[in-house]
């Protein structure tokens, strides 16, 4: 992706006041606006790559990419885990090419045949199958939310039992199964299924990936090696890997940063342009942004006419989501994750439900507390915004938005 700032400049462009016209600044911005025509040009080509990751910004879908991240949609949830039956309109586009179904891992907290750890949301997972979570804990939403849609806490069965329930739901597609070590942004591809359930491949014996001695003997996930993978995999792969590359050349520093998550933003957006692609002096690169992607459907009127629309089940969904990093921001030390966390973001391509999201954090007893503590003497922040193909046409503070 082009640099349209100098990084001494970028720098200053994150340190300026948290405005509207900041964020419309920064997706007017040239970078920003090559990542948005080569996203609808990948779309038109049907080159689109959707990566169904994680909402953790250390394993941020489009900076994993050197030249590749503008093909990039993403689909963020927490684990990697929203209903899949919501964002099938997204997996089953014309213009998606390919799919990539990634978990994430810490590679600096291996232990021998061990599933690696590293992503949150397994982590509870892992805690509520043994029981070692208190009656008050499990009554949060975001732990019903873990209970009822991570399949496994283990970091290769989580994305392979998803990618085969997509599979159902995008049958035309090819989809790669993998996981990133976030300490450094490098896929690691583990198993793929054919489109048109034409088979499938993984690192080990099908009957074997349920063995943690197999798949993790050092700790470290068995990879497929780069001509055990279709050709259609290859050139995204190839792309990581140069991004990886480059990037702990230029910051030997690079790993020790991504040790802990400590985002400033928080985006819950419906735009398949990722919020990373849209503000790059803002949000660009891994650690920037915790993202989750709130799906809406259309629904006929009397008269045949189509209106968009999310369901209370679509809403709750999202603020069960939505709990985990404002709930660990409010209580995060600093150091600690989300102590950097000071800014939420709500987009949608029509007003009225990008606030509708805003309005319903703000019924939550636990939003309200994180946004009236104050972050290192200040206010935080709330945006309410408009995005149209990639376009933002309009932000506001929602602060000023209660007082009209």
């Amino acid at each position: 992706m082009e640099k349209s700032l100098p990084e001494p400049e970028r720098s200053k462009f994150k340190e300026l006041p948290f405005t509207a016209d900041l964020f419309l600044k920064d997706n007017q911005s040239p970078e920003a606006q090559n990542n948005i025509r080569r996203a609808l040009e990948a779309k038109s080509l049907h080159a689109r790559i959707v990566v169904d990751v994680c909402s953790d910004a250390r394993s941020a879908a489009e900076p994993l990419f050197d030249t590749m991240g503008p093909q990039v949609a993403s689909l963020n949830s927490v684990a990697g885990s929203a209903p899949i039956e919501r964002t099938a309109y997204v997996l089953n586009h014309e213009g998606v090419g390919q799919i990539f179904v990634l978990s994430h891992f810490d590679s600096q907290a291996l232990t021998p045949d061990e599933s690696p750890e590293g992503c949150g949301g397994r982590t509870v997972k892992k805690h509520l199958s043994h029981g070692s979570v208190s009656e008050e804990e499990r009554d949060l939403p975001i732990m019903k939310y873990v209970d009822s849609n991570v399949i496994s806490s283990d970091v290769f069965l989580q994305p392979w039992e998803r990618a085969k329930l997509i599979a159902k739901y995008a049958p035309d597609k090819h989809i790669l199964v993998g996981t990133v070590d976030h300490r450094t942004g490098l896929i690691i591809p583990m198993g793929y299924v054919w489109a048109g359930g034409k088979g499938a491949y993984t690192s080990v014996p099908l009957h074997d990936i349920r063995d943690t001695k197999l798949m993790y003997p050092d700790g470290y996930p068995q990879s497929l090696k780069l001509e055990e993978i279709p050709e259609i995999f290859r050139p995204a792969l190839i792309d990581n890997q140069n991004k990886v590359k480059r990037k702990l050349k230029e910051d030997p520093t690079f790993r020790e940063k991504m040790g802990t998550q400590r985002p400033c933003f928080v985006v819950v957006r419906d735009s398949i342009i990722g919020a990373r692609l849209r503000y790059p002096n803002l949000m660009g690169g891994m650690n920037k942004a915790f993202s989750i992607f709130a799906p809406y459907h259309k629904e006929r009127n009397i008269n045949g006419g189509v209106y968009i629309t999310r369901t209370q089940e679509d809403l709750e969904t999202v603020l069960s989501q939505l709990q985990y990093p404002i709930i660990e921001g409010l209580k995060a030390k600093p150091g600690e994750a989300f102590d950097q966390t000071s800014v939420v973001v709500f987009e949608s391509n029509l007003f009225y439900l990008a606030k509708e999201l805003a309005d319903a954090a703000m019924d939550e007893e636990w939003f309200k507390a994180w946004y009236r503590q104050k972050k290192d003497g200040k206010p935080r922040d709330i945006f309410v915004g408009v995005v149209r193909s990639g376009r933002t046409t309009a932000m506001y503070n929602y602060e000023e938005l209660l007082k009209q």
